[in-house]
């Protein structure tokens, strides 16, 4: 069976979760607000990879919610996409880099790369975050010790980039309008939104890419029957995030809804040939 990095990180959430989106590849028509965000962001920065200028490019704006493009708008995120200059050391080697490696009998591992970069004799992963709040130190925590960028290392590696360095996280901060500091009002300037994309290394020991990749070889093989079982094992303590927002398919679970409803639709497969 073909799996990819995106399955296993929702298998790990729920199973039944994977196989409605990566099986059945039928998933909500309302995307969160933060998500449509990020993937705005995403396509700015992967026009400015392949060679536009600042102000140059285009995104799909009128694809996306009112309160995306008001969230958009209120960040101001068009200044840090265009404030961004590539390290004079970095070589682009490919954006939006398809990889494939077997990783186990009968599991085929698929991924594909927001940016491959080659600096400093090493291979490097570049990737885009936006993010709320000021704990930039966990969020580069939580993409360092994930399995994303385990088993993106390893299909790297697998298809002859090495050395590899590890990833080049991209983190953007959504800055709010104001602060109060002193117990007054003071209003964020353009200046500061400019800056607020930061980019920084991340890379795991040797002993510890394969350690993790040992767990996750294991889940994989978990991942690999997901298209053979009629209904897969659900992880119930998901079904609000632990105490958050519900799961989208909490209508099908819980509910006597279907798959077929109009709240959801037919996914793009990003690795079909």
């Amino acid at each position: 069976m073909k799996t990819n990095v995106s399955m296993l990180k929702d298998y790990l959430k729920c199973p039944q979760l994977a196989h409605n989106l990566h099986v059945v590849r039928r998933g909500p028509a309302v995307k969160a607000v933060t998500l449509e965000v990020g993937t705005l962001f995403h396509e700015a920065m992967e026009q400015r990879m392949k060679g536009a200028a600042p102000g140059a490019w285009k995104i799909s704006l009128s694809d996306v919610s009112d309160d995306a493009r008001a969230a958009w708008n209120k960040h101001k995120l068009w200044l840090p996409v265009d404030e961004f200059k590539l390290d004079a050391g970095w070589e682009i080697v490919g954006v939006e880099v398809p990889l494939e490696g077997e990783a186990d009998r009968d599991v085929i591992l698929q991924g594909r790369l927001d940016v491959l970069i080659r600096y400093n004799g090493k291979y490097w992963s570049l990737q885009w975050k936006t993010f709320d709040g000021s704990d930039l130190l966990s969020l580069c925590e939580r993409v360092r010790l994930s399995y994303h960028e385990v088993a993106y290392q390893w299909l790297a590696e697998k298809n002859g980039y090495t050395p590899w360095g590890g990833t080049i996280l991209g983190a953007c901060a959504k800055l709010p309008g104001y602060r109060i500091i002193g117990g007054k009002r003071q209003e964020i300037g353009d200046g500061e939104r400019a800056a607020a994309l930061t980019t920084h290394f991340l890379a795991r020991p040797p002993q510890t890419q394969a350690s993790m990749w040992f767990h996750t070889l294991r889940e994989l093989r978990r991942v690999s029957i997901l298209d053979k079982l009629i209904e897969p094992v659900r992880h119930y303590d998901q079904c609000f995030g632990f105490g958050s927002k519900r799961c989208p398919f909490f209508s099908v679970c819980h509910e006597g809804g279907s798959l077929d409803d109009p709240q959801f639709v037919t996914l793009e497969d990003r690795y079909a040939v």
